[in-house]
């Protein structure tokens, strides 16, 4: 028995390396994501399996389902999941989901600068896939906004996330009194 404790600290370790490469903290009362990044966090109906997954996004990623690949690998046709990539652009589905409703490449996420400031946006990639924004389906490149809610499919829902920016306000109480600087 005292041989096969440190090893389970070794695995916990090796662990918790692992989640913080990807951005993932283990804390004692939980998991800590990183707040200087825009990710998904994956919502569900059912509570003990609701906000358990996170998807970080770079500087672009792509939405979509592998099923179908794994079908034409199966059946022999010879498609492998890169000369699917390269025929599709080259790249590659970096958020993977299956279910009714979710094309092989279904969306792409990507952040942008505008103005100083970085934006992330969802791009439909599929006329026939479902991309929903707070409730409301999108055919077009649409702007995210700290926790909007997005639908992929018929039921994949996540809360997304931007990073938290400063912004400077300023309060004039009348025309003649200078105007007071907040920073929020």
């Amino acid at each position: 028995m005292p041989g096969q404790f440190p090893s389970v600290m070794q695995l916990f370790q090796e662990r918790q390396r692992d989640l913080a490469e990807i951005g993932i903290s283990i804390e004692s009362s939980g998991i800590k994501v990183e707040k200087d990044r825009f990710y998904l966090v994956n919502l569900n109906a059912d509570p003990s399996l609701n906000e358990l997954l996170v998807y970080y996004i770079n500087s672009s990623a792509i939405i979509g389902n592998l099923d179908e690949i794994e079908t034409s690998l199966d059946s022999g046709l010879g498609n492998s999941v890169e000369d699917l990539d390269k025929k599709d652009g080259g790249e590659r589905t970096s958020i993977v989901l299956r279910g009714l409703g979710v094309m092989r490449r279904h969306a792409r996420l990507s952040v942008v600068e505008e103005r100083g400031r970085q934006r992330l946006y969802v791009e439909p990639l599929s006329s026939e896939g479902r991309v929903c924004v707070n409730g409301r389906e999108i055919s077009d490149k649409t702007l995210l906004r700290h926790g909007n809610r997005l639908l992929i499919g018929m039921n994949h829902f996540f809360r997304v996330n931007c990073p938290k920016v400063n912004f400077v306000l300023f309060f004039c109480h009348s025309s003649q009194e200078k105007c007071r600087q907040v920073i929020v």
